[in-house]
């Protein structure tokens, strides 16, 4: 008994040399999340593929991206995988007779049905859902009935991208879920909140509505 209680007694000794001395873990700096948010425009939509080709020469690549309206048509593109040369492609051999679908607007909402433009984008993406692209995507639309802006984040790509471009009289509304969705760009034509609803710590903002001076869409930095 003797012989453990010295070996007890030397285990709950102190090290030679003093008392032990506690050991402060390195601070790890968290990289900021960067959202890129991409707002409509209607026919200036592919302006978004040059600032996203900007993005890639200084070796850029956000960490997430949403969309409004035609933004969220370049947004859905480019969290497939696209590069900025693929979209550019995209833009340049994509005809206007590939997603008009006429109606008679005497007995519907708009001109346009929009569903061939669903139809071309889930063939862009290959058929991707939202929740399943490579980069985290969100896409903004409009609830008809509440005035209130909705963020999607699962679900058919297609689909969402044409309830986000739906402009009224021009699109008709797209149902999902038994509620009526039209163009986002109504609540959120650049859609910086939304970004950072998804996570981002800093968020740049490329506003293509209107063609500034020298041509060049317009872009922010917020923090």
């Amino acid at each position: 008994m003797a012989v453990i209680g010295l070996v007890l007694g030397g285990c709950a000794s102190p090290p030679a040399g003093g008392p032990p001395v506690a050991v402060t873990p390195p601070v790890v700096k968290k990289t900021p999340r960067l959202g890129l948010a991409l707002g409509g425009g209607a026919a200036r939509g592919f302006a978004h593929v040059g600032v996203i080709q900007v993005l890639e020469e200084a070796g850029i690549k956000p960490d997430l991206v949403v969309g409004t309206s035609a933004g969220s048509l370049v947004a859905s593109f480019y969290a497939s995988g696209k590069n900025g040369a693929q979209l550019q492609q995209v833009a340049e051999t994509m005809e206007e007779a590939t997603f008009t679908d006429w109606t008679l607007p005497i007995f519907n909402r708009g001109v346009l049905r929009g569903e061939a433009l669903g139809r071309y984008v889930s063939a862009q993406v290959a058929g991707r859902l939202i929740e399943n692209m490579p980069m985290p995507l969100g896409i903004v639309a409009t609830d008809l009935n509440s005035g209130q802006g909705v963020l999607f984040r699962r679900g058919d790509t297609g689909t969402a991208v044409r309830a986000s471009s739906a402009v009224p009289s021009v699109f008709q509304p797209v149902r999902i879920a038994g509620h009526d969705y039209v163009d986002g760009g109504l609540v959120s034509p650049v859609p910086v909140r939304y970004a950072r609803q998804m996570g981002a710590d800093l968020v740049l903002a490329v506003d293509i509505s209107s063609a500034p001076e020298g041509g060049s869409p317009r872009f922010q930095c917020n923090k």
